[in-house]
Order: structure tokens, then sequence, then C-alpha cells
């Protein structure tokens, strides 16, 4: 697009052969106002037309024909003249502060003191100059699943009459449509839904059992910067300060969310996509949500005394590690005991495992414990070290189990007193996960 005018600064493009809409003119805008002692700048919707000037017929021009010049964008078509410093210059003596406000710079204003100036508008056209950008996200909706991730925030309900909206959606290249009224009980293919401000970036499908991919482009575009390049000027510099981030941390000696910063587009699809799978994992029962900051190198519990007659495995109460992604080691460290309840001499033997889900024993992690021919009432205790080597994640708990019948032979975990009984003291016994860094 180009535009036709006489010494314009605002826009210029090469392509004025291709215009297809033409300026249809320019009209320059003069404006004065007459300060008080101290005056920081002057205020452009409440201008204070000096009387030296309205006597011999000079008027101010009203508010929106100021505020069509947007002189905050095109702040080079501003000339500024001052009664008592003459030319001023932007950026050295005053800045633009915004559409209506400008600010002194070095100086304030002196009682009396006469400020004229003058303006290009902007050009008159039958488009309005808008900063925009388009959607476009694309991905595999798996089977069973509803929810996808669009990453840019839209315009919820848009064309509310029509079953599109502010974008067209396409599953395995077929235009899908918005349910009716936007409503999950309406007739169509999709809701958007909201989130906050009227905004949405996720769509919810009706659920399919194969997979489907996904296209979301633009139905137009998505205006969200109405005052020019602004927005494009703070991500600019919001990109370089994030790229210090890491070094200043580490100088200052402080984590780097100390100096968070808002995240951008790519990170809310990224935080969204973490957010959807972790959703995915709990409704299906496969693991836990998981940190979404550092994940934990160990973990532990301790485990409380514990004893049983069984001669098949029983689990051991409080001692199931659930260990996230990664490659790990497991052990249990504390007392294993186990007594003879018969009235004779008798052999005695327990044991103690490391499980998984499969009810399998981990990397032959087993202890045994006993002894031949122990007295009647007598009791063995042994110091027990278990290890399983480089495990996968996954759910992994402790069992025992003896070698007699209900009433014949007692396996604890814990250490016992000379009566028999279970020792208090449970703060040795603990098992926990190690992570390996290779």
């Amino acid at each position: 697009m180009g535009i036709i005018g006489k010494g314009t600064n605002s826009f210029k493009k090469q392509d004025v052969k291709e215009q297809k809409s033409v300026a249809l003119g320019f009209q320059k805008i003069r404006f004065a106002h007459k300060a008080t002692l101290g005056d920081t700048g002057i205020n452009l919707a409440s201008l204070v037309t000096p009387t030296e000037m309205s006597t011999n017929g000079f008027t101010n021009p009203n508010a929106s024909a100021i505020s069509r010049a947007s002189i905050q964008v095109f702040r080079n078509n501003l000339k500024l003249v001052s009664s008592l410093r003459g030319l001023l210059v932007d950026q050295l003596s005053y800045v633009v502060s915004s559409n209506t406000t400008i600010t002194f710079l070095g100086f304030t204003a002196e009682d009396g003191e006469i400020f004229q100036g003058w303006l290009d508008e902007a050009p008159t056209t039958n488009l309005s100059v808008v900063d925009g950008k388009t959607v476009v996200a694309s991905g595999i909706l798996a089977a069973g699943q509803t929810d996808f991730n669009i990453g840019s925030p839209i315009p919820l309900n848009q064309n509310s009459a029509q079953q599109i909206g502010a974008v067209m959606v396409f599953a395995d290249r077929g235009l899908q449509y918005r349910k009716v009224g936007n409503t999950a009980s309406g007739d169509g293919d999709y809701i958007e839904v909201p989130v906050a401000g009227g905004l949405g970036t996720l769509l919810r499908f009706n659920a399919s059992g194969s997979d489907r991919f996904i296209t979301v482009m633009s139905n137009g575009v998505v205006s969200e910067r109405p005052d020019g390049s602004m927005m494009a000027y703070i991500e600019r510099v919001q990109g370089q300060v994030d790229a210090m981030i890491p070094t200043l941390a580490a100088v200052a000696g402080v984590p780097t969310t100390t100096f968070q910063a808002a995240p951008n587009d790519v990170n809310l699809k990224q935080f969204g996509d973490t957010v959807l799978a972790q959703q995915t994992e709990l409704d299906n029962h496969e693991t836990r949500i998981t940190l979404l900051e550092a994940p934990p190198t160990e973990i532990s519990v301790n485990i409380p005394a514990f004893q049983s007659f069984s001669t098949s495995y029983t689990d051991v109460p409080g001692s199931t590690l659930i260990v996230p992604a990664g490659t790990w080691d497991l052990r249990f460290e504390g007392l294993l005991s186990i007594t003879n309840t018969t009235g004779a001499a008798t052999n005695l033997f327990g044991q103690l495992s490391i499980l998984n889900t499969a009810n399998e024993i981990v990397d032959n992690a087993s202890a045994l414990c006993g002894g031949s021919t122990a007295a009647a009432g007598q009791a063995i205790i042994f110091p027990t070290s278990l290890t399983a080597r480089r495990v996968p994640a996954g759910t992994y708990r402790l069992a025992i189990r003896s070698n007699g019948g209900p009433s014949n032979q007692l396996i604890n975990i814990g250490g016992q007193d000379y009566t028999g009984s279970l020792s208090g003291d449970d703060s040795r016994n603990i098992f926990y996960a190690r992570k390996l860094t290779v």
C-alpha cells in the first residue's frame, strides 16, 4: 500500500503501483497550549488555549482530531515550538508518552509559556492501520483424547450465529464445525474452551476411537496490537532480557525465577501441552502429576515396624516408592528379625524382597534371614542392606514372608526387645531411590 502526501514521515512502501486503496489526503493540525509554572508536560486532551491567540481567531482542534493523529506511533509528524525556548527536539527536549501526552525532559514550564505544535493527521483511507498476527497450529490428537491446545489466545464464540469462529479447524483434512452456541450439548464437532477475558487456547472435540491430525488456522487476522509496533518492540527487548537472565542469576547467586519474565506464545503452548499430557496420564491412572520444576534426585520413606506370620509375600505398609522418569538405584537399610513362636526348637527362615507392580522381585533384590534349631521363643535379628540397581521409572514396594505356619514363625521389619515385642525405634528402617546421572 502506498500513500500520497508531501512532507509526511508516516509510512512509505515501494509498491505504489499495486496500491488498492489510495489515501484521500492529509490535513495539518495545529494546536497551542498556555502552561502554568512548574508544568512537566502537555496534556493534549485538556489544552488551555492562549487568550493572546484566541482573540485573533485561533481555536484548538477537537480531541478526536488529535487522537486520529496517533502521535505516539507517528511521532516524526510532530513539530513542537516554545515561545521561550524555540524549537524543541523529540527525545532531547521532550518525549511522546502517549497519543495525548507530551512529557518535558530536563525542564519545567514557566508561567504563561506558550507551546505550539504542528502535526500531520494520519492518512484517511478505508483501511485501519493495526498490527495483527495469524494463528496456525497443527498436531496429532490421540485416540480417545478430546483436548487440543492451540497455544495462542483466540476470541471465544466469534460469529456466534455461525459454526465457524475466529479460526477454521480441520481434522484429517476435513473442515470441522463449532457446536451451536459453543455449548457441549450443541450440534457440531468441537467447542472453544474459555480461559479468561473472553479468550481461550483450547479446543475440545468429540471423542474418537482413532488418531486425528488437527490443523487450526486463522479465519482472518487476530488484531491484538492496535497501537502500532509497541508490543513488537517490547517482545524484542523481552527476548534480550531473557537471554541475559541465566548469566545474571549465576553472577548474583540466585535462581533464574528471581527474574521471571512473562511467557511468550511458545512457552504457553509448551506449558499447555505438558499439563494436558499430565492430565491424560492422571485420568488413565498411569502416574501422578510430576513436578513442572526440577525433578527430584532422591526419594525416600521411613518404614514403621511391621510383623507377619504369612508364608506368602505380605506388603510392608508405607513402603511404596513412585519413581519418575530416569534410571535409579533402590535401597533398603534397616533391621530384619524372625522369632520362633513354637514350644520347641526349630529351623527359622524369613525373606525380605523389593517387588514391582507385577509382583516380581526386582534385580534379584531379596534378603534371607534365619538359623538352624532355634530355641523356643528365640528371636534372631539381622542388620539388612538390600539393593536393586539401575531400575526404570515405576512403582516399587517391600514385602516379607516366613517359612513357617501362622503359629510357627513371626518375621519382622524392625528389631525386637527381649520379650519378643517389636521395638519402638524404627528410624533406622529406610527405603529410598537415588537417581543416577549417567
